[in-house]
């Protein structure tokens, strides 16, 4: 019993490893610009398929792995990323001005913020679990981050606790973070996946 302990916890830590390295290579291979987005898509879609099983994440796979989504990577997170950057500099603007309707303006950006930024990791689990197309992707995300609000709250206190250790241990950046990151928001979601599966199958 403990030997199996001691070997599950092994297995999980070097698959985490594993895909943080694996993301990192990923980035480059896109100029880091054009390889991000295909990244975080190839790992979720790897955990969604072999969880803990290490011996599925195959470096000899990456470069068609990396083709495969690329196009559809890079217009997932850019469909994030750019209102995201536009929302981050009115904020900056509003921030100037000392009024208390620009603080409420303020509040409401930083709010549309964190809500693609979960509508984001919404649409990286809905892909990896189903055959979808891009524009019902971007719409069932959106919708699914307004089903449940205390997901949101499970999300945001996941994602602040892995950027607190990463801040805490700088390591993690290379060799841990990503990994953790897809791995937790996978779990968070995942009874989410398996009611809309369950709702499928009825319709």
């Amino acid at each position: 019993m403990v030997a199996t302990t001691i070997t599950n916890v092994f297995e999980r830590v070097y698959t985490v490893m594993k895909m943080s390295l694996m993301f990192w290579v990923l980035t480059l291979m896109g100029g880091v610009v054009l390889g991000v987005g295909p990244a975080f898509l190839v790992l979720m879609d790897l955990y969604h398929e072999h969880g803990w099983e290490y011996r599925g994440y195959a470096w000899r796979n990456l470069v068609s792995l990396f083709k495969t989504h690329f196009k559809r990577g890079n217009a997932l997170l850019y469909t994030v990323l750019v209102p995201q950057i536009l929302i981050g500099y009115n904020v900056y603007l509003a921030t100037q001005v000392k009024h208390p309707l620009f603080f409420v303006l303020d509040f409401v950006l930083i709010a549309m913020f964190i809500f693609l930024s979960i509508a984001y990791i919404y649409a990286l689990v809905l892909n990896a679990a189903f055959e979808i197309e891009f524009y019902n992707l971007i719409k069932l995300s959106v919708i699914s981050v307004f089903v449940n609000f205390f997901k949101i709250f499970r999300i945001l206190m996941l994602m602040m606790c892995v950027l607190a250790l990463t801040y805490r241990y700088k390591g993690l950046i290379l060799f841990g973070s990503i990994g953790i990151y897809i791995a937790l928001m996978h779990w968070s979601l995942n009874g989410w996946i398996h009611e809309v599966d369950e709702k499928i199958e009825i319709l």
